[in-house]
């Protein structure tokens, strides 16, 4: 890694080859986000599924496959000790490495778009020696492209846009984060598939359901990352925009009859437009990630279409609940409470999310209101994806509401005004269902 920075620093035209988008290309090699892990699966056996971390091997960063059990890692020892140490080196040596760019032309939008993801990963969100943060960088970017006439329906300018949405929801800055988004939704009449797949999730982030669902009929195929294998069988690109739609109507907060609704359709359209020598792998793939972040709000009977893989924790506890014996399911709760606390920012929205429903379904407002508070807090060294898929944008204000709910629950007055501006902020032209925030 040092080499190659020394390489580049002696170069700085190289520079121009990681333009965006294959700037992915270097980020690859300086993995900044400690969960942000490698996906795969057996050649000749799309069932035995992996995942790799990064870890330090000497002055290397390695990734060593990790097999994957009901989609999750079952023996937490497997995992790398030092992921997190290796992802804060690299975002520092890939935060020095941009700012060589920049300097090597101030007026390359691609320098300025690297280094603002950069100093994002580094959680140089706010403030920087510099004075010039992400957020600056972001948006220099954007206005030197609109300089050049590039036009605002672009996947350039898109990706500026919604990367300024998520800077500014890091901030703290939820009106002008709303703002942001709405204009970058008026555009959604005008762009094409793979514009409509990067405005989901801001359609998620601000309430609007009906946009949302406009957005996913247009949208490019998206992709499973546990089984992308799947994506070419007849029904699963139809049926993985409707789960993309379930998860969401869950994290963010709509009535359990429209969440129940949108089950009932998906598990219509696994049956009626899936082959039936797939159905039950296509049926279980989907079906496990839904359970595991909603299934309280599913029908009786659900978890039987979840397949006979071991339940994780979170999926365990849901179960256990299911049974009625809530003191088992506090008990399982608190051990990944646990958990959660020490991941911090590397954890995303619905997780946190997640966890503080379970905390209180089991009767502990206390440690809902803790993870509540730890995932709000850890927004602003939240990992840079966590405006690519809508149902973890949404389960950002749904966050915030769930917070100012309890806060008023638990005599915390001023945090719960404090949320309740946040949660209305961003939902201030969301869908009826959503609109007011806390207030619902």
């Amino acid at each position: 890694m040092q080499s190659y920075t020394r390489a580049l620093s002696l170069a700085p035209t190289a520079f121009r080859m990681f333009a965006m988008p294959r700037f992915t290309r270097l980020s690859s090699i300086y993995p900044t986000n400690a969960n942000a892990a490698i996906a795969g699966y057996a050649v000749g056996d799309p069932s035995r599924q992996f995942i790799a971390f990064p870890e330090l091997q000497g002055d290397s960063i390695a990734f060593i496959p990790i097999p994957l059990v009901a989609g999750g890692i079952q023996d937490a020892d497997m995992m790398p000790q030092s992921k997190a140490v290796a992802a804060q080196r690299a975002a520092r040596q890939l935060r020095d490495l941009t700012s060589l760019w920049v300097a090597a032309d101030e007026n390359d939008p691609a320098a300025h778009e690297a280094h603002a993801f950069a100093l994002e990963g580094n959680g140089e969100v706010i403030a920087t020696l510099s004075g010039r943060d992400a957020l600056w960088h972001a948006r220099r970017a954007f206005g030197l492209l609109s300089e050049r006439g590039v036009e605002p329906t672009s996947a350039e300018m898109l990706r500026l846009g919604v990367t300024e949405v998520r800077l500014l929801v890091k901030r703290g800055a939820f009106a002008e984060a709303h703002d942001r988004g709405d204009g970058l939704l008026a555009l959604s009449p005008d762009v094409d598939g793979a514009g409509a797949r990067q405005l989901l999730p801001i359609a998620a982030l601000l309430g609007r359901i009906a946009e949302l669902e406009d957005l996913e009929r247009r949208a490019s195929p998206s992709s499973l990352v546990r089984r992308p294998d799947l994506m070419d069988i007849p029904g699963v690109r139809r049926a993985a925009g409707e789960q993309s739609l379930l998860l969401t109507a869950i994290t963010g907060g709509l009535a359990a009859s429209d969440i129940e609704q949108r089950y009932t359709q998906l598990v219509r359209t696994i049956e009626n437009a899936v082959p039936a020598e797939n159905r039950e792998v296509v049926m279980n793939t989907l079906m496990l990630e839904v359970g595991h972040l909603g299934l309280p709000y599913l029908p009786e009977g659900a978890e039987e279409r979840m397949g006979q893989q071991p339940a994780l924790p979170m999926m365990q506890a849901q179960m256990v609940l299911r049974s009625g014996a809530i003191e088992e399911a506090a008990r399982i709760v608190s051990e990944k409470v646990a958990d959660m606390r020490q991941q911090g920012g590397s954890a995303w929205p619905s997780d946190w999310l997640l966890a503080a429903r379970l905390a209180l379904a089991t009767g502990d407002s206390t440690v809902a209101v803790e993870m509540l508070d730890r995932g709000l807090a850890s927004l602003p060294r939240a990992a840079s994806n966590i405006l690519s898929m809508p149902h973890v944008a949404a389960a950002i204000p749904e966050m915030a509401a769930m917070r100012a709910r309890l806060g008023a629950v638990e005599g915390a007055g001023q945090d719960a005004e404090r949320w309740e501006t946040a949660a209305i902020a961003l939902r201030r032209t969301a869908d009826p269902p959503l609109r007011g925030g806390a207030v619902r």
